[in-house]
């Protein structure tokens, strides 16, 4: 498609908006260009979170709003883990496809996640995402495989 005009921008970019919100997570952790950048000042809504329009690009990964919240400096997705989540391309959580790890991810029992060159075994579920690695949670979440 070429764009001609600043309104055929803006039509092009409302459905790649349209389509981006009905994409799975995984999808969308796949597909990072398809997202916005993540900024100061946005208002979030849960009618957006509902819809899957709380989904934004930051630092190399689409993260998901949790909570309603108008995004602030310090409040980043790496950094604020009660309102943000990462999104990750899906893998089976094996310990031959181990889940790679992020801040603010919610881990699960039963599942390997890799933290840099070590694989990590859960053995019990973190219920919400948090702001550590496997290899920050040894022995209270996980064992070093």
């Amino acid at each position: 498609m070429i764009v001609r005009t600043i309104e055929e921008a803006r039509a092009y970019r409302a459905q790649i908006n349209n389509v981006s919100a009905a994409a799975s997570d995984s999808m969308a952790a796949a597909n990072i260009d398809l997202f916005d950048p993540w900024r100061v000042g946005v208002e979030i809504t849960q009618a957006m979170i509902d819809a899957g329009r709380a989904r934004y690009r930051y630092e190399g990964a689409v993260y998901k709003a949790l909570q309603p919240h108008i995004t602030q400096a310090d409040w980043t997705p790496d950094a604020a883990p009660s309102l943000w989540a990462r999104l990750d391309v899906e893998h089976a959580g094996t310990l031959a496809d181990p889940i790679p790890a992020a801040l603010n991810m919610e881990y699960f029992e039963g599942l390997y996640y890799s933290d840099g060159e070590a694989v990590y075994y859960c053995f019990r579920s973190t219920e919400i995402p948090v702001a550590y690695l496997p290899s920050q949670l040894v022995g209270t979440y996980f064992n070093l495989v």
